[in-house]
């Protein structure tokens, strides 16, 4: 797993990269704005059981089966609790 070298807005409050561990980066930009790599998965080292996921909105999400498999564990995972 790779640290977190940046900082992370998640639902309103600011969470420092130090308890996090990035599993996933995605290039984001184009349209006159600069690609840039950004945490898409990540965990957070002092929320017990939580884990982040932030894919985005395309259908085309669906047809990469990394994404799919990501999905239907997390659908499982939440099953069984």
């Amino acid at each position: 797993m790779m640290k977190a070298i940046m900082i992370l807005l998640i639902y309103g409050s600011t969470v420092q990269a130090q308890r996090l561990h990035v599993l996933a980066l995605a290039e984001n930009g184009g349209h006159h704005i600069a690609y840039t790599k950004r945490a898409k998965v990540w965990l957070d080292q002092l929320a017990k059981e939580n884990n982040f996921v932030i894919m985005g909105h395309a259908p085309e999400l669906f047809d990469n089966p990394t994404y799919v498999l990501l999905f239907r564990n997390a659908i499982s995972w939440a099953f069984k609790k």
